[in-house]
């Protein structure tokens, strides 16, 4: 597989639609395969190579977000979550899964190709970071993190309380219930939703800057830092 002509996955129960992605891809000379269940797609999967990975939420038997939550894994492919729900609900479900982007039907084509896009930047910058070495750190009273190469993100007081709490325990999975207590949120009707929220904004800094998140989502679990990050002492 290779960035520079990469290969798009496309899992749609709907015969119309995934044409219709197939079709948009192709004529922008991207090369895709289809399957129409989560089923099938994993058979597929394994000896077929691609990139990324275009699916529907609504499937037959195992869900689109089922399966990116499976493909999270893998750290060398991106994956894109279509759904005919335009609502907030549904989009931070896709960012929970794993996703990189979420796109509502019915698809165009100009939102189709920027978030091919996008993703094939993510994963540059993802492999860079890689090849790189790139760490990052965290000064909690600037409240700047910043990468080893120089690129620093502002982070608002709340998601630099949140990063600094699942940094203390990187590695491990933290329950949303415990992140909303010790962020004072439990005071709220939806506490996970605003927690969800808040690392869907974060992830949009990260991702503007070309900076990989750190923090994962456990499905049914919670959270987690997935490495260290260094804390500057004020």
């Amino acid at each position: 597989m290779s960035l520079e002509n990469p290969i798009v996955a496309i899992v749609d129960d709907n015969l119309i639609d995934a044409e219709l992605i197939a079709t948009i891809l192709k004529d922008a000379k991207l090369s895709t395969w289809i399957c129409y269940s989560a089923e099938s797609f994993f058979r597929e999967a394994l000896g077929r190579g691609f990139d990324i990975l275009v699916i529907d939420i609504c499937l037959p038997g195992e869900n689109g977000l089922s399966c990116v939550r499976h493909m999270n894994r893998r750290t060398d492919i991106g994956s894109i979550v279509v759904s005919g729900s335009n609502d907030e609900n549904s989009y931070l479900q896709a960012l929970d899964a794993g996703a990189e982007m979420f796109l509502s039907k019915p698809i165009r084509r100009q939102d189709l190709l920027a978030a091919i896009q996008l993703v094939l930047k993510k994963l540059a910058a993802r492999n860079l970071q890689q090849l790189r070495g790139v760490q990052l750190s965290l000064n909690p009273s600037t409240r700047l993190l910043s990468t080893s190469d120089g690129v620093d993100v502002l982070l608002t007081p709340i998601e630099t309380q949140l990063l600094l709490l699942l940094n203390s325990k990187a590695g491990e999975v933290i329950p949303k219930q415990a992140i909303a207590e010790q962020l004072h949120l439990c005071h709220l009707a939806d506490p996970g939703h605003r927690i969800d929220v808040i690392l869907s904004r974060l992830r949009k800094k990260l991702h503007n800057k070309a900076i990989v998140s750190p923090i994962k989502s456990v499905s049914g679990q919670g959270k987690t830092c997935s490495y260290k990050i260094s804390v500057i002492a004020s």
